[in-house]
């Protein structure tokens, strides 16, 4: 079972007293709109922030128009997980971010890439926990990518990289960014502190949290019903 169904079933329920219609939610789902690798004639309309926000990530070494240049046919252009995907009316993602989403590069998609965004989630906690947190390269898996990645090669001298941690980051960005300018609901993120710093078995209390984050921030008051042809709902 995963640790995340309580969060949905607990939104589910939310949802449903709010707008009185069903909320029928998927668990790490795909979509074929979000992908890990950006697609330019899909985000054209938004592909200047983008590139942007990429650039700061790799210290400007490379553009993106560039690293995509160069892309094979052979490398596939994979379709990002989404811990919880929220259906047609409701239309949104939930994310539940554990500790290692919050460091200097997710702090530097915060600073260039939501100028133009209004989040669901609490923007000013998550600066915070960004800013606040300084992740230095390592080995492991939160450091360093064990595959390739041909918009996040290594890109320090030595063993330690820090590749994975500039892909996460972006790729957070992309859920956030990519869903909204597609004319879905804002992407809804809930941060481990909310929880008591759990990332699972979750008691009535971590819940209740949740709840409370969720009606402090408005999350129900920025979500649009639509019909299947994406037209809002009156």
């Amino acid at each position: 079972m995963s640790k995340l169904l309580p969060i949905a079933e607990l939104i589910k329920q939310l949802l449903e007293l709010e707008f009185k219609e069903e909320a029928k939610y998927t668990l790490e789902s795909k979509k074929d709109w979000l992908l890990n690798i950006p697609d330019k004639d899909l985000y054209k309309e938004f592909w200047e922030d983008i590139s942007d926000v990429y650039g700061v990530l790799v210290d400007d070494k490379w553009t993106l128009d560039d690293k995509l240049g160069r892309k094979s046919n052979f490398i596939k252009n994979g379709m990002a997980r989404i811990d919880i995907w929220f259906e047609e009316p409701y239309n949104f993602i939930c994310e539940f971010d554990e500790k290692q989403h919050f460091n200097q590069y997710r702090l530097m998609t915060l600073e260039r890439g939501y100028k133009n965004l209004k989040p669901s989630f609490d923007y000013n906690s998550y600066y915070d926990l960004s800013s606040k947190s300084i992740v230095n390269p390592g080995k492991s898996g939160f450091h360093k990518l064990k595959g390739k990645d041909i918009l996040f090669p290594e890109i320090l001298k030595g063993d330690k990289q820090d590749n994975r941690i500039r892909q996460r980051a972006f790729r957070d960005y992309l859920k956030d960014i990519v869903p909204v300018k597609l004319g879905y609901n804002p992407t809804v993120r809930i941060n481990y502190q909310v929880t008591n710093n759990k990332i699972k078995d979750f008691t009535k209390e971590d819940l209740e949290n949740i709840k409370r984050y969720l009606y402090d921030n408005d999350i129900f008051q920025k979500a649009l019903l639509k019909d299947s042809r994406g037209r809002v709902r009156v």
